[in-house]
């Protein structure tokens, strides 16, 4: 009973981290937008001309798109899109562990003799959740400062 719960749960996380999407929300305009960690940014198009709306923790700026600032926008964007797609991995590393650590805290109290086998394949699947989350953990923090370095960019641009 216990085997079959631990299999159908680690299949439901698989089919979750297969399944985890972006949406991009699209009306008049509007041709990118994002949000995280309170970074956010909403590129919109009119009659050929592109402007940039960015943002941390309520300090807004709007931003006409030039030549020169292209990229770092560009980069900006694709900074925001990081934490995001970070932060989701953190969050579902984290639940990995989490059960992990749930189902083996069952098996302890349901029965200590069927632990005491499995206790290596608990340990690894810890381990290697433990190892993602920090891997995670630190490529979060990379984009965080990335997002911090083009937005202090843009905004004194």
């Amino acid at each position: 009973m216990v085997k079959k719960g631990f299999i159908t749960c680690l299949l439901f996380v698989a089919m979750f981290m297969l399944c985890v999407s972006y949406v991009y929300a699209n009306s008049s305009g509007v041709t990118a937008q994002g949000e995280a960690w309170g970074y956010e940014y909403t590129a919109t198009e009119i009659n050929d001309t592109s402007t940039w709306k960015i943002g941390h923790k309520g300090d807004t700026y709007t931003i006409e798109e030039t030549k020169e600032r292209a990229p770092f926008l560009i980069d900006f964007m694709n900074a925001v899109e990081r934490v995001d797609s970070q932060q989701s991995r953190l969050g579902l590393f984290g639940a990995y562990l989490l059960v992990t650590v749930i189902v083996a805290l069952i098996l302890y109290r349901k029965n200590k003799p069927m632990f005491k086998k499995a206790i290596g394949i608990f340990s690894v699947l810890a381990g290697v959740a433990l190892y993602f989350i920090v891997m995670t953990s630190l490529d979060l923090n990379t984009a965080l400062e990335d997002a911090h370095f083009y937005f202090e960019k843009l905004k004194n641009m």
